[in-house]
């Protein structure tokens, strides 16, 4: 019985976090939520920012920030570059900064990634142990 109660636990877990795998949730400088199109928005006079679940194959966050004149401008998304730390460029008399992340709201969430190893070592147990 033992047996079969932690293969029944292990499946439950790691099926409750899958979901959390599948995509990542970024702010996106965009008030139309059915794209992945990033807006750029001027701080004085910004858009709407909202949550967007990314489509597939996006599967960081970034922003983007830079100087035009005296007005900074931004912007932020979702995109399938690699994570990096915040990386400033010259651009023009001002500067660019960038950022990429991973994880929902570039939270760290990596922790809460089911491991599918776990999830396959669960789901044989569930078989081994007839509860499937």
């Amino acid at each position: 019985a033992g047996l079969k109660t932690l293969g029944a636990a292990l499946l439950l877990v790691n099926l409750c976090l899958l979901p959390s795998a599948n995509s990542i949730i970024c702010w996106q400088t965009n008030k139309e939520n059915t794209t992945d199109t990033a807006l750029t928005y001027n701080e004085e006079t910004p858009g709407a920012i909202l949550p967007r679940t990314c489509s597939t194959g996006l599967k960081n966050c970034f922003a983007i920030m830079y100087n035009v004149k005296r007005n900074r401008m931004f912007r932020m998304g979702c995109t399938n570059e690699a994570v990096m730390a915040m990386n400033t460029t010259k651009l023009g008399r001002s500067n660019m900064m960038k950022l990429v992340c991973t994880g929902d709201y570039c939270n760290q969430s990596w922790a809460q990634t089911p491991s599918f190893m776990a999830l396959a070592i669960s789901l044989a147990l569930t078989v081994y142990t007839g509860l499937i």
